[in-house]
């Protein structure tokens, strides 16, 4: 098992690479440089998204069905909620008296 430094020494290694470079520039193009979350369009701050990660699914790491093209907030979004697992569950907002909003308590 690797530790988390040399981890992401290789994925920014990886990203480097001129394969990813190429293969990125031809998600951004085929998806017209548009969110595909949101649908925001933008030469900058695009992200190439793998939708399953590479991290489980290392052989669709250069697929293009496995690729797609989002905005940062919208990645930023699939990243924090990938992280958070399937069982994650919002806490309710509170007001300002500190108990939830809409008597969902």
């Amino acid at each position: 098992m690797l530790n988390k430094t040399k981890q992401h020494q290789l994925d920014s290694s990886w990203y480097l690479s001129k394969m990813w470079r190429k293969v990125r520039m031809l998600v951004l193009i085929r998806d017209s440089n548009t969110c595909k979350d949101c649908g925001v369009v933008s030469t900058h701050n695009m992200h190439v998204d793998h939708i399953l990660p590479r991290k489980t699914h290392p052989q669709l790491s250069y697929a293009l069905s496995n690729l797609q093209t989002l905005c940062a907030s919208c990645h930023t979004r699939k990243a924090t909620s990938l992280a958070r697992g399937p069982n994650y569950k919002e806490r309710p907002k509170t007001g300002l008296d500190g108990f939830p909003e809409g008597g969902d308590w």
